[in-house]
Formats: structure tokens, C-alpha cells, sequence
């Protein structure tokens, strides 16, 4: 967990949280996978702004969908790239 991380760090460090653009952009058939990811969101901005003045930044990566056969089967198609980078820093 974050906490027991932070414990080994020195004077500084940086915490990488894997979230997904599913936090923002919601499909009628993830509700569950997407309040996951808006959670983790969530966390790491709180969590940078906690540990923002012990110099130890703390980011969120929203990869985008990955297009599989698998996406296809739940109604997922091809579209024009939907790009966007989400980033909670306290600096």
C-alpha cells in the first residue's frame, strides 16, 4: 500500500497510480470499472496534495482503450483516438 511505501522513502520519491480514461469517460456498461478508476483518480490527487510538503510526488497514468476482439464483443468500436492525459501533482 501507499502507506507502508512512503515509509521507505528518504527525503523525497514518486508514487505512479495505473488508472484509466474509464474514470472520466463512462460507458453505460462499466459502472463498476469505471468508479474503480475515478477512486483511484481521487486518491491520488488527495494523497499528492498530503504528501506534496514531504517533497514525494504522486501521479495518476489514464491509458486510453485498447482495442482487442474483446472490446468489440461488449460494443466497442473504432472511433476517432480519444486522447487525454490526466495528471494530479501538488507542484
Amino acid at each position: 500500500s501507499i502507506q507502508e511505501a512512503v515509509k521507505y522513502f528518504g527525503s523525497s520519491g514518486s508514487i505512479i497510480n495505473i488508472s484509466s480514461i474509464a474514470s472520466t469517460y463512462t460507458p453505460s456498461s462499466g459502472a463498476i470499472y469505471s468508479a474503480s478508476k475515478a477512486a483511484v483518480d481521487a486518491i491520488t490527487k488527495s494523497l499528492s496534495k498530503e504528501l506534496g510538503p514531504k517533497n514525494i510526488r504522486i501521479n495518476s497514468i489514464n491509458p486510453g482503450l485498447v482495442e482487442t476482439e474483446g472490446t468489440h464483443k461488449i460494443g466497442f468500436k473504432r472511433r476517432t483516438p480519444h486522447k487525454r492525459t490526466i495528471s494530479h501533482s501538488s507542484r
